[in-house]
């Protein structure tokens, strides 16, 4: 019994730091699917203005 709780305290650290790390790299995932999708949405935007610009040269944006 003693020594189960002794297993028990001393897998709970590596389990918290697992779970931790498993966390930080969901969290990088995220961040870089986020990116991603905000470079994908900025691809028709620099489209439309690199035609705006080529359309209507003299007016400014």
């Amino acid at each position: 019994m003693t020594f189960d709780l002794l297993k028990m305290a001393f897998n709970l650290p590596i389990l918290v730091f697992s779970a931790s790390q498993m966390t930080f790299d969901l969290l990088i995932l995220v961040f870089s699917a986020s990116k991603m999708t905000f470079d994908l949405l900025k691809i028709p935007f620099d489209f439309l203005f690199s035609v705006h610009r080529a359309l209507m040269p003299n007016i400014a944006v």
